[in-house]
């Protein structure tokens, strides 16, 4: 059997990845035999949820990049960080998102809209978090603003801590639960498409 003929589940994630990357407009696509592409770069940004961004004027884009740089200046400053303490924030950061990405999908049942958490938070911390913590909520309805998640939460649904849900990562690699994976893109939207030459830039 062909990678090409493969459910579109089973192909490798960062396949498909560098091949969205082409379509949204990378300069230089990568030849890969085996992948699967939509068929134009509005399908790409909806599916990523990137549709408002890709829309949003560029002469209110490049004032929120400036602010951003004048902002982690601005801490440096103020909190007199040297770079390894600059560093040391961005590693923590990263250790706690990586954890709560964790927690936010480990052991939900397999499915796209479905396999997440509303987590049960500390009130203060699910504020300081944006709301992220009603992730279930967002997988339904990806386009609802934090501020309005927490009225869409259903009674019915799962409410696990963070902590019943992160502390067995600690406890080292285990099956998967059984049965199908998440399904895979409805084949409209994807069409195989044979190895390509990269481009000069």
């Amino acid at each position: 059997m062909s990678d090409a003929s493969l459910p579109v589940e089973q192909l490798d994630a960062e396949i498909l990845l560098r091949r969205v990357a082409d379509v949204v407009g990378n300069a230089k696509p990568i030849p890969l035999s085996t992948t699967v592409r939509l068929e134009n770069k509005d399908e790409v940004l909806e599916l990523l949820g990137l549709e408002a961004l890709a829309n949003e004027p560029i002469e209110r884009v490049w004032p929120q990049v400036l602010f951003t740089f004048a902002f982690q200046a601005f801490l440096c400053w103020s909190l007199a960080l040297d770079w390894v303490s600059w560093l040391a924030c961005y590693w923590a950061f990263g250790v706690n998102w990586s954890s709560l990405q964790y927690a936010d999908h480990a052991w939900s049942t397999r499915d796209v809209h479905e396999g997440a958490w509303n987590l049960r938070f500390w009130p203060l911390t699910q504020v300081i978090f944006l709301n992220y913590n009603l992730h279930l909520v967002h997988h339904r309805q990806p386009h609802i603003p934090w501020l309005d998640l927490p009225r869409f939460v259903r009674t019915s649904d799962p409410n696990p801590t963070f902590w019943s849900i992160y502390l067995p990562l600690w406890a080292g690699a285990q099956p998967a639960p059984p049965g199908p994976g998440p399904a895979p893109l409805p084949p409209a939207a994807i069409q195989p498409i044979k190895q390509t030459t990269s481009k000069a830039a």
